[in-house]
């Protein structure tokens, strides 16, 4: 069937054929139950555009309110993200400090070692003195006993000398 035959003053059929434009009284038109057919699949069809424009108008609502969602959660992660990057800033400020510290106990150890180690040295050195030095002290020790000897007679002559004298 022709769209020109139910409307029949269009200048086109459905199929895009020309169709003359008729004057005068209109030519007899579709009966009116094919009218209420089309207005009824009309309506029809406009609910079903308007149900699906109410549902997708519902998941773009979801949609946007998902995306405020994911803002959110996008300025909590920046947010956890500038607090971590601080936190890691200050790890590397005291692993600075830490480095810093167990070089100086490292240069510490080693002086220390190194004065052990020629605290040691002189130690050896000094070995053949002791031997000598124990010698002296003998010496020294012998030379004070002779010293108290002599300092015992001394007095006993001084007391024999002042018996004598009192006598």
């Amino acid at each position: 069937m022709r769209f020109a035959s139910y409307f029949p003053l269009c200048k086109h059929d459905r199929d895009g054929a020309d169709a003359p434009v008729k004057a005068g009284p209109a030519s007899p038109g579709p009966d009116d139950s094919l009218l209420r057919q089309l207005e009824d699949d009309i309506f029809l069809t406009m609910r079903v555009i308007t149900n699906a424009a109410a549902n997708t108008q519902g998941q773009v609502t979801a949609a946007l309110a998902d995306i405020a969602d994911a803002q959110a959660a996008g300025r909590a992660l920046a947010t956890l993200t500038n607090s971590a990057g601080e936190t890691a800033v200050c790890l590397i400020a005291q692993g600075d400090e830490l480095a810093s510290g167990a070089r100086k106990i490292a240069r510490d150890a080693q002086a220390a070692w190194q004065l052990a180690a020629a605290a040691g040295s002189l130690f050896d050195d000094s070995a053949p003195f002791g031997g000598k030095l124990a010698e002296a002290a003998g010496n020294v020790a012998s030379v004070v006993q002779t010293i108290e000897r002599m300092a015992r007679q001394g007095n006993f002559l001084a007391l024999n000398a002042s018996l004598e004298a009192s006598r």
